[in-house]
This record gives structure tokens, sequence and C-alpha cells, in this order.
């Protein structure tokens, strides 16, 4: 698959999932540390990152972080655990909607890539190997929004993307696959007034309300349209509210053990690009894939020579 979509294809999107981590990860450490300090944005400055960034990154409403932080702080001083469940899913939301956002256009660089394949690639992959001299560029054409497609690749798009919702897209919990496309019914135990309408504070009232609706349903109705920044907010919503007793999805990741070889990995000095991570609980040394011979694609070549760090600032 990666030698039919190309190398760039790859590479954008291991750029656009770092650039998103980045930004949520120095969030968080900013919230864990003794001393504030800035967290950091992505902001493509160089001619690569305007090309690259610019198509994979939307931008986002930085005040969710905010509210996120202003959440998070109040739960953590607070006494009353009901209070501290309302704070916590208001700022599950906050972050949500922050990330979500930030996140749409490669989403859509991703679920749309069959389509813009079949329809848009391919032959002019083919027509380039035949003509060399003339410029091909493949990360452009998976990268160009939905909305400037052809009224015919537009309309297979949305097909697709409503089809992949319904019949092939579930999200890896800690607790199991959740299917996106099916009604999600409650877990065992869950209780309707744990997280209850009217909330005491009035921000978490407000993010409720504008993703999930009030009052709250007891179980979250399909997604029709994953692309749909709207739609995914309110399942994601209706999600946290379900499952925010369920303590497995508090729990770390990975196991004590794991977490020693990973480090281990690190002391080499540099982060284990592509790895298989053993989530069973068992505690499995990780698989190390081999990786691809470099691309002859000249796009995949910027791709692998942009350097993240040149294109941040402080938040």
């Amino acid at each position: 698959m990666i030698v039919l979509l190309g190398r760039a294809y790859l590479q954008g999107l291991s750029l656009a999932n770092r650039s998103i981590f980045l930004e949520m990860g120095t969030f968080a450490a900013d919230l864990w540390t003794s001393e504030p300090r800035d967290g950091y944005k992505v902001a493509p400055h160089d001619r690569p990152a305007q090309v690259f960034v610019s198509s994979l990154l939307q931008e986002a409403d930085p005040e969710y972080l905010e509210v996120a932080r202003r959440l998070l702080a109040e739960a953590r001083a607070t006494g009353d655990g009901a209070l501290r469940t309302e704070l916590i899913l208001g700022a599950n939301l906050a972050l949500s909607a922050f990330e979500q956002a930030r996140a749409q256009k490669v989403l859509e660089f991703v679920l749309y890539r069959p389509i813009r394949w079949l329809f848009r690639v391919w032959w002019r992959v083919v027509l380039h190997w035949l003509t060399p001299w003339r410029e091909f560029h493949r990360f452009a054409l998976y990268a160009e929004p939905h909305d400037q497609q052809p009224p015919l690749v537009g309309r297979v798009e949305d097909w697709w993307a409503r089809r992949y919702t319904r019949r092939i897209l579930a999200l890896e919990t800690p607790i199991g696959e959740v299917a996106v496309g099916a009604p999600l019914s409650p877990p065992d135990g869950f209780d309707a007034g744990a997280v209850p309408p009217p909330f005491r504070n009035q921000q978490v009232e407000r993010l409720v309300d504008r993703f999930a609706g009030l009052p709250m349903p007891a179980t979250c109705a399909a997604a029709g349209n994953w692309l749909s920044y709207e739609e995914r907010m309110r399942f994601i919503a209706c999600y946290f509210r379900l499952y925010l007793h369920v303590h497995q999805l508090f729990d770390r990741p990975f196991t004590e053990e794991h977490a020693r070889r990973l480090e281990e990995m690190l002391d080499d000095g540099a982060l284990p690009t592509a790895t298989r991570v053993d989530r069973s609980g068992t505690g499995g040394r990780p698989t190390r894939w081999f990786p691809l011979p470099r691309g002859v694609d000249p796009e995949a070549r910027a791709l692998e020579a942009f350097r993240l760090e040149d294109n941040v600032e402080a938040r």
C-alpha cells in the first residue's frame, strides 16, 4: 500500500501526527511541572512547512486548552468526588475539541486516500513514468481539500466516508474496540446520575451543550460520517460521559516492564520510530519493523529533510 500511495503520503501522515503530539504533549508537561512554562504550537515558518504543515493541520481555538487547564486545576483542588467527575468530563471535552479540530485535515488525508488514488493518482503515476520530465506532486493531490474535488470525486468521497464510518471504522481502546458506526450502549454499572444535569460548573455545561446537547442521552447514537467535526465530537462527548468511571481508561498504557524496555530504546538517543506495541498486558518485547528503502519521490525527500523543531513557537 505504501508503494502504491507513495512515500510522501506516509511521511506527511507522520509529520501531522508528530505535530499534534508535540502540541498536546507540551501542554500536558506544562500542567505537571512545578513552574509554569510555555507549551508549543507548530507554526510554519520556512517554505516546506508552509507547503506541508498548512496542508495537514487545521487551525483550532487555543481557548479550549485554557478551559481544560482551568478545569483540571479545579478538579485537583476539589474534595467533592461528584464535582471532580464533572470537571474531568469538561476537561476531556475541551482537549478533544482542540485536538479534533487540529486533526481535521489529516483525518481527511487518511480517509480519502483510496478514492484519491483510484481517481486522481495512479494514472498520473503511470504518465509520470512515461514522461519523467513533467512535474508530479502526489502529496498535493492527497492533501487537497474535499470541497475542491471534481464533482464525481467529491460524491464518491462522501459515499466512501459514510460507508467507512458505518461498516469499518472502530476505535481501539483499553476495553476493546468501539465501532463508531453503531449505537454505543453504556457499560455495566453505568449510573446516569453520576454526571447529572444540571451541571454545577457553567463551562462544563456549555461544553456539553455545544457538543452533545442537553439533556444528555443514555446511549450514544451511531456516527454517520466520522469526517464531520460535529458528528465526531458528539460521539466523543457521549462516549466520555458513558465511560468516565471505567478505570482502565485512566490506567497507564504499558506495563512497568514494557515501559522499562521502551526507556532502554530511548537510551540509544533516538526515538523508536516504528514499533509494534504489545497491549495484551503480558509485557512482551516490542517488535521493530524494518524501515522501507528511501523513496525517490522529491516530495518524500523534502519531508524526510523537514525539521519540525524549526517551525514551532511558544504558546
